[in-house]
């Protein structure tokens, strides 16, 4: 992370997901670099994204606000597998609680930009992206 190259950590990473696919540091250390390269959510707002934080109640500043739902897991977890996938490829994840209204928004604006169809299970429903829409209607 000294060095902040991403072609290179993204190029490494890869081997190393090869290597150790369940070892979640490896996958932590690329999303720093990320960070530390403002990757995760610049390129994003530029094309219209605008982060939802009012569900962190926490009294802190809008920046610390979006840096926290920026690092949840269904998002991470999206990145990796379109690092990791085929042009193409559905995306699949699944988690133990209900998305959040931010992490619903972001992904449906991955799958818009990224032309990827994305399902999400999570602990009331699946959830089907694709083009920027979600089968539950944005009511879930």
């Amino acid at each position: 992370m000294i060095h902040c190259n991403v072609e290179l950590a993204e190029r490494e990473s890869k081997r190393l997901f090869k290597l150790e696919p369940t070892n979640v540091g490896n996958y932590v250390l690329l999303a720093d670099i990320y960070a530390a390269a403002k990757m995760l959510d610049e390129e994003m707002k530029e094309k219209g994204y605008v982060p939802e934080t009012k569900a962190v109640l926490y009294d802190l500043d809008v920046k610390e606000k979006e840096r926290i739902v920026l690092g949840h897991s269904e998002k991470l977890a999206v990145a990796f597998r379109l690092i990791n996938t085929n042009n193409g490829e559905t995306i699949r994840i699944t988690k133990n609680l209900r998305l959040c209204e931010d992490c619903h928004s972001v992904i449906k604006f991955i799958s818009k930009f990224a032309n990827r169809e994305i399902l999400v299970r999570d602990v009331n429903r699946i959830h089907h992206f694709q083009d920027g829409v979600c089968s539950c209607g944005d009511y879930w």
